[in-house]
């Protein structure tokens, strides 16, 4: 358990960073706290706290919070055990789960768990196999933890999409450390009910009753599915990532407009009687407001970073003579003396993408590279000449941070994986890069 946690927080420095760690786990929770009001689990809570017994009956707080206490970490033990397994599966496959291809098969995927939550179909255990796990459980506290270990396998049809999209994070991210934090998240938030519920016996009377509002929580589950789905297409694709860019750029009033007609729309369609046409319109509307908010985060994301210090880098991509402007590019800066940092980099990389929006977007760190002769190679699309660069430089795996001594070409510090911009700017500070940012301050 100990190299779990160890892992989890390898990976606040080398793939998410802290701030976006938080984010994920703080995500999982809302999730699983929506998923407790989803049609599935939110009529099992009362059923549920009736089975343990002294909960809600005896008036016991005490007595209540612990059953409820055993019944939630029955969840997380569950939840911990499938995060383990789906990022090991992540680990063995390695660097294929960051190709193009498979970027636009989990869109696609996350798409498909969307329209499940929309109501296309439905994911649902046998029925035999149900009947056996609602016999498990009993009185006291190990029945509780028993109850709550399948209380996740019964909740499938509503839960499933949405655990089946965090389990595909989880092993995208091949960490296990991460795939405990993310799940365990998502069990408390599951179970966040059953713990006030249980241990408070009179709010269990004030739960509102079942009704079409169950129906709207799977519908936002489902739009921000389709946000994810958006998030790895435009990886997948780079010139689609282009032009949701430029659209967003250019009139923001009308992506506004767009997401509340679409968003009334999906609302209105939870009770339209023509079953076929209410599920097309859903799921159309559903995804034009996915897009609408996507445009409209690109937009808002946009107006934040126009603060921020830009800095122009010399790119090297497969149209170029990769290796002739390599060479030209380092002898300037030998000449000069100057230092060099070379990133390299692919459209289709995610944590690409989040090391140039958050680390060398950050202001800080524009001013201490200012003196600092910047390269990026762009291995989006292959080239023998960018190979030959990455068998030069031992580079096996994006993003890859490379720090070259001022006046040769010696690597003077190598970094593989996403770098938040306290680590960048240490490792300035460190060799000498840094002498912008003194001159401000």
């Amino acid at each position: 358990m100990f190299e779990e946690l160890h892992s989890g927080q390898q990976l606040l420095q080398q793939a998410l960073g802290q701030q976006q760690l938080i984010i994920a786990s703080l995500s999982s929770f809302i999730a699983g706290l929506l998923s407790a009001f989803s049609p599935c689990v939110y009529p099992l809570i009362p059923i549920t706290l009736g089975v343990m017994q002294g909960v809600g009956v005896s008036g016991n707080a005490w007595r209540g919070l612990r059953l409820c206490l055993a019944y939630v970490a029955g969840m997380v033990l569950l939840f911990c055990v499938l995060g383990i397994v789906s990022a090991s599966a992540g680990m063995l496959l390695g660097a294929a789960l960051q190709h193009p291809w498979l970027l636009c098969a989990m869109a696609a995927f996350f798409f498909l768990m969307a329209c499940s939550l929309l109501g296309a179909f439905e994911l649902s255990l046998p029925i035999w196999l149900s009947q056996i796990l609602s016999q498990v459980g009993g009185a006291g506290y190990w029945g509780a933890f028993l109850m709550g270990l399948v209380a996740g396998v019964l909740a499938a049809p509503c839960s499933g999409p949405v655990l089946a999209v965090i389990l595909s994070l989880v092993a995208q991210q091949a960490d296990r450390g991460v795939g405990i934090v993310l799940m365990s998240s998502y069990a408390l938030g599951l179970g966040l009910p059953f713990l006030l519920l249980g241990t408070f016996s009179y709010a269990a009377s004030k739960l509102p009753k079942s009704g079409p509002w169950m129906v709207c929580v799977k519908h936002v589950l489902a739009i921000c599915i389709l946000c994810v789905a958006i998030y790895y297409l435009q990886l997948g694709i780079p010139l689609l990532a282009d032009e949701l860019e430029m659209i967003a750029l250019s009139n923001p009033l009308p992506i506004a407009a767009v997401a509340l007609m679409m968003a009334a729309l999906v609302v209105w369609n939870t009770t339209w009687r023509r079953a076929r046409v209410a599920l097309f319109v859903r799921v159309i509307s559903a995804t034009t407001l996915a897009v609408a908010l996507w445009l409209a985060g690109i937009w808002a994301q946009q107006l934040q970073q126009r603060s921020h210090t830009r800095l122009q880098w010399h790119t090297i991509a497969q149209q170029d003579a990769v290796l002739q402007r390599a060479q030209q590019l380092l002898a300037t800066a030998q000449q000069a003396k100057q230092p060099v940092i070379i990133s390299f980099s692919a459209r289709w990389c995610a944590a690409c993408r989040m090391f140039e929006r958050t680390t060398l977007s950050n202001s800080r760190v524009a001013r201490a590279l200012q003196h600092v002769m910047r390269i990026k190679v762009d291995l989006t699309l292959d080239h023998p000449d960018l190979r030959r660069l990455k068998q030069r430089y031992d580079v096996h795996a994006v993003p890859t941070t490379l720090l070259l001594q001022p006046g040769s070409n010696h690597v003077l510090e190598r970094v593989s994986g996403f770098m938040p911009p306290g680590q960048l700017l240490r490792l300035l500070r460190q060799f000498g890069f840094d002498r912008g940012l003194h001159h401000h301050e």
